[in-house]
């Protein structure tokens, strides 16, 4: 073959190859944080949809994927990102579609699997210390305004109400708060944001707030609000305004989220929103910061119909086999489970799983999450079979991302544990809550989600050693007691005295030592004494969680009749032991325990009572007589009297009547000499026995 030849082949191979296959080249480093810079990282699988080469990055990080037939702004598919310890920063990277370019690198950003864990555990911990100091502070001054008539008491029971409500929702998004800042990649962020950053990440939520004010950014953001406001209405304008936004936004939505973020840990859900619903309307095409409004709405608001419209946007904008659809199938999913539409929940639920699996795999977290929410439908659907599968395939797959132990393993635990409960299998239901307690206890880390978890925990271990009771074995009941002491405990270190979670303790409690006394009296005829100590601390518990209960509930509210139900039921407890004393004759006992009894019904006003009240005080009267105490006499039979006028016991009401007659008259003859007997029995005389 000629030069000439040789030279005008190779020429033609060149065009061709060029014609015929592209290159897009990248970069892979790991993320940067607060006290290390981003590296480059080498050894990382890359490959791309519809590409047969799998390639690695290098030493330096940089990596090269070849296309067939691409031209410039082509769209490709990132179908696998994958390195032995390291996860994609942005999980949605995987499924999106990215314009070819031949001369900008894509860059791809990935951490440390264990590093970020302990990362997201710190900002987690840190979170939730300052929530609690926050909250704790507002009640105390709420606590000081009401002392000082600076607010009313309905006014003090709303406001606390809500505060407890916000705190409550904090702490569920506290996971979710973190998770975003531990992936936050301080490579990209100047002086001044990384401050901010650092701060919020330690809990610092003064200082971030300051120095976000000294950047003057809620004045610019109060601007672009207006700017947004006017592009709607001015049409000519609005290509103008949009675009001086779009230059602006990205640092904008950063302080916002900031900013948002600041509100959350600070109780201030007004500001809250006003920042995460400004950075959603700075580009209504951006699925993450719709998302992020559409979850603020849900948690806090309970407006589901505009969190769905938020979803529903992220949703327009998403691409077909995209991790943000996933999401976006899941956030749906659980608000038709709220509102108890629960096939719709499921259907979305599922389209979630399977959408994640097709871009994830079977192994990673997010899967984890999709098992445990349709297992949670299953549960609220009563089909605990599936609920349990389900739960046990989200666990497998939590161990094997998060390994053992782990916080999302031990709840994966607990939530198999407390599906077997509903079962009634309480070995298994015992055995898995067993199991996420030891775990969650052994944890380095007791932050505010750990201590979360131990109080549903403790409920759930007191809860099946009640259910499971055999009461003639001591051991048993006290155990319950046990675990609902430990989360009585818990919650008044996180709660303070006055909180509606508190009275729930007070009342699991109260609950299981009333159910003990229950069952040994009305399953045994022969029992004449029960564990006094424990009785008085039962009704104690359970007038606390009463008083607490009232504070924040309608006096009608099911949460209300049911302590009142537990402190009769109590009262009955002790009049029950006073009647098989008398029936031995032991008369002295037999008072004591009635007055008791008496006392402890008629400290609340439950009206299913009154007729056995009545027959108690009515007895309580004769003994009392016969002892020649007609004082007391006098007053026991009065309260049964009132109470057959208020049943409508006409036969009844005779015959209390009757018998208060013939104790005044008894009385009058044993003390002949006072007038203040006398001027009684003629006030009752006038009152009642004329109509006799």
């Amino acid at each position: 073959m000629t030069p000439l030849r040789l030279s005008i082949l190779l020429w033609f191979s060149f065009i061709f190859s060029n014609a015929a296959a592209q290159v897009q080249s990248g970069y892979v480093k790991t993320l940067g944080r607060p006290n290390q810079k981003g590296k480059p990282l080498s050894g990382v699988i890359i490959r791309a949809k519809g590409s047969h080469n799998t390639v690695l990055s290098g030493s330096d990080g940089s990596f090269m994927m070849t296309f067939a037939d691409k031209k410039e702004g082509d769209g490709y598919i990132l179908q696998q990102v994958h390195k032995a310890g390291f996860e994609l920063n942005d999980v949605s990277m995987v499924g999106r579609i990215y314009a070819f370019s031949s001369t900008i690198p894509l860059t791809i950003v990935m951490t440390s699997s264990m590093q970020f864990q302990l990362d997201k555990q710190r900002i987690e911990s840190h979170a939730y210390a300052e929530a609690e100091k926050n909250y704790k502070e507002k009640i105390e001054k709420l606590e000081q305004q009401k002392t000082n008539n600076e607010i009313t008491a309905e006014q003090f029971q709303l406001r606390i109400l809500d505060l407890q409500k916000q705190f409550e929702n904090y702490q569920s998004m506290i996971d979710g708060l973190a998770e975003r800042y531990a992936h936050t990649d301080y490579d990209n962020l100047d002086v001044r944001e990384r401050e901010i950053n650092i701060c919020i990440e330690n809990g610092n939520l003064e200082r971030a707030d300051s120095l976000i004010a000294n950047e003057d950014i809620r004045k610019r953001i109060y601007g672009i609000e207006k700017k947004i406001e006017n592009a709607k209405y001015i049409k000519k304008e609005a290509s103008k305004l949009l675009d001086i936004v779009l230059k602006q936004q990205d640092k904008d939505a950063f302080f916002l989220f900031q900013l948002y973020t600041i509100a959350l840990g600070k109780f201030e859900k007004e500001k809250a929103r006003f920042y995460i619903e400004t950075r959603a309307a700075l580009d209504s095409t951006n699925v993450r910061w719709q998302i992020d409004a559409g979850e603020f709405i849900d948690t806090y608001y309970n407006d589901f119909g505009k969190a769905l419209s938020y979803y529903s946007k992220a949703f327009r904008h998403t691409d077909i086999e995209s991790i943000e659809r996933a999401e976006c199938y899941n956030d749906i999913g659980l608000i038709y489970a709220t509102e108890g539409k629960l096939n719709l929940a499921e259907e979305y639920l599922q389209h979630s799983l399977n959408l994640r699996k097709t871009i994830l795999g079977d192994s990673h977290s997010l899967i984890g999450t999709a098992y445990n929410n349709l297992g949670a439908c299953y549960f609220m659907q009563g089909r605990y079979d599936d609920a349990i599968e389900y739960h046990i395939k989200s666990l497998e797959c939590r161990k094997l991302y998060y390994g053992e132990p782990s916080l999302e393993v031990a709840r994966s635990y607990y939530n198999i544990g407390t599906t077997y409960l509903k079962t009634k299998n309480y070995e298994e239901a015992l055995s898995a809550l067993h199991k996420s307690y030891e775990m969650v206890s052994g944890l380095d880390n007791q932050g505010g989600k750990e201590q979360e978890l131990l109080c549903c925990l403790y409920d759930a271990l007191g809860s099946a050693y009640t259910e499971k009771a055999d009461f003639e074995e001591k051991a048993v009941p006290h155990l319950a007691t046990d675990y609902q002491r430990k989360a009585l405990k818990l919650r008044l270190k996180i709660y303070g005295e006055m909180h509606i979670d508190t009275s729930t303790s007070y009342h699991n409690l109260g609950a299981t030592m009333v159910g003990t006394m229950g069952y040994l009296v009305f399953q045994n005829d022969t029992i004449t004494e029960v564990d006094m100590t424990e009785s008085a601390q039962a009704l104690e518990y359970l007038q606390k969680s009463l008083e607490i209960k009232k504070t924040f509930l309608d006096e009608n509210h099911t949460n209300i009749k049911e302590a009142e139900t537990l402190i009769s039921l109590l009262g009955k407890i002790h009049c029950v032991l006073g009647i098989r004393h008398l029936e031995k004759g032991e008369e002295p006992r037999m008072i004591e325990m009635l007055k008791k009894g008496v006392d402890i019904m008629e400290s609340v006003d439950n009206q299913n009572e009154y007729a056995f009240i009545e027959g108690i005080c009515y007895i309580l009267g004769l003994s009392l007589k016969e002892k020649g105490a007609y004082g007391e006499c006098i007053m026991y039979l009065e309260k049964a009297l009132k109470l057959s006028d208020s049943l409508n016991d006409k036969q009844e009401f005779t015959s209390i009547l009757k018998e208060l007659d013939k104790t005044y008259l008894a009385w009058i003859d044993a003390d002949p000499d006072n007038k203040d007997i006398q001027r009684q029995y003629l006030l009752l005389k006038n009152k009642h026995l004329q109509n006799n």
